[in-house]
């Protein structure tokens, strides 16, 4: 049997002409079976390249944590030995220790993270929650962070009444540390981080917005962008991997929103991302609650794997 096959072909000037040409079932199968061999192949590397991410975060994340324990053991020995000899020679150090022992796990997680969303093999965890206080209690967590870095932070909402949608609190909550941590890294002191909420009866809209350097009009493009940073003076003063926008824009993808960036350099930037109220449920039971004491904590580690250090 022959099958008809038909393309455009184009000459120097853009015009051209439909050519037709005659091919043997034999052929199409073949081309056919080839496409679908590549395909195959693709998806296979793309499983393949995920699983060794994987692998390699975990033999990573296992002495990086081993270390970490051994910093806190070796901390609570020189302390209760010399409180006063500690605070002098060794608080310090031990500081730096535990920062870089942070951005090595955030660096591994990051990596392994964007991987997962090229192949698509990213899942999300969610539950109900009470959006509005769920975005105060994060400010709250972050308040002395902020306060350090003498910069102030304000919540505004026309939401009168509680807020439910369902979500994936961990990946929400790092969406948001992240784009509050951009901004108050690039943040003078004494400025202002405004976080602002809306809803219509599908999704919820919520807004960070500085008062910060901003960001130049060519690269504003490109800000998502996988391993995308923006200047020579943006990289060695924070040491980005272009990962962490990336990752975010994935995030809320898979809260079915959109994420869009606005800025004038000079006067700050303002990021707006929407999250789907009424994604399927994929926990039986609704997230443990946790001590307001150890949930700030959490909070806090989060905070500080992002990258945020005392200025």
């Amino acid at each position: 049997m022959i099958y008809k096959l038909s393309y455009f072909k184009e000459d120097a000037e853009g015009e051209g002409e439909l050519i037709e040409k005659d091919v043997p079932r034999s052929e199409r199968n073949a081309s056919s079976m080839a496409d679908e061999s590549s395909r195959l192949a693709a998806y296979l590397t793309s499983q393949l390249q995920t699983e060794q991410f994987s692998s390699i975060s975990h033999e990573f994340k296992t002495p990086i944590n081993i270390i970490l324990s051994s910093l806190d053991l070796l901390k609570l020995k020189l302390h209760s030995e010399n409180p006063q000899n500690y605070d002098e020679t060794y608080a310090q150090y031990m500081y730096y220790m535990e920062q870089n022992c942070y951005k090595l796990l955030r660096l591994v997680s990051n990596l392994l993270d964007s991987t997962k969303m090229e192949n698509r093999s990213l899942k999300l965890m969610t539950s109900q929650c009470e959006i509005k206080s769920f975005l105060e209690n994060t400010l709250h967590s972050i308040h002395t962070f902020a306060s350090k870095c003498d910069v102030e932070l304000h919540f505004t909402t026309d939401v009168s009444q509680p807020c439910y949608l369902n979500c994936d609190r961990d990946r929400v909550d790092r969406i948001l540390l992240n784009l509050l941590s951009n901004s108050i890294k690039h943040m003078p002191r004494g400025g202002n981080i405004f976080v602002s909420l809306r809803q219509d009866p599908d999704y919820v809209y919520i807004t960070v917005r500085d008062e910060g350097e901003g960001i130049q009009p060519e690269f504003l493009p490109h800000i998502f962008d996988r391993f995308r940073t923006g200047n020579d003076s943006f990289i060695k003063n924070d040491e980005g991997t272009g990962l962490g926008l990336f990752i975010v824009k994935g995030l809320v993808e898979l809260h079915r929103g959109v994420i869009t960036a606005e800025s004038t350099p000079g006067k700050g930037s303002a990021f707006t991302f929407s999250l789907y109220r009424h994604l399927p449920h994929s926990m039986s039971v609704p997230a443990p609650h946790l001590p307001e004491d150890e949930e700030a904590k959490l909070r806090s580690l989060a905070m500080t794997e992002l990258g945020c250090f005392t200025k």
